[in-house]
């Protein structure tokens, strides 16, 4: 089974999420968190423009830019150097998501 974000809800074919799971699913992605205009819950359809955050992705972003903003990859600085650090890291983690042996230069999809 599949993780899904980082509630620990196993991704089901077929299966509705119940309402405990949905509920875990929204309080992890705070934009999902607010109303529509209407009132309602809002839905978001629109993942070919853009993705919404779980926190923890938002979290990562928001400590990156607090401690490791630097030029990664081009100084030597100590900024630079946690940023290069950084981007080291999510390139191991992302080849090692896709079953490569090492980190790739970059990462495509091909879209069908």
């Amino acid at each position: 089974m599949t993780q899904l974000t980082g509630i620990g809800i196993a991704a089901r074919d077929n299966v509705a999420l119940s309402q405990s799971e949905l509920a875990a699913i929204v309080a992890d992605f705070p934009t999902l968190a607010t109303p529509a205009r209407d009132g309602g819950r809002l839905a978001y359809l629109d993942s070919a423009a853009t993705s919404q955050k779980p926190n923890c992705v938002i979290d990562t972003i928001t400590e990156f830019y607090e401690r490791s903003n630097g030029a990664a990859g081009r100084s030597t600085y100590e900024l630079a150097d946690r940023a290069t650090a950084a981007w080291d890291d999510a390139r191991a983690a992302a080849s090692q998501l896709c079953g490569r042996p090492r980190p790739a230069a970059g990462i495509y999809q091909k879209c069908h």
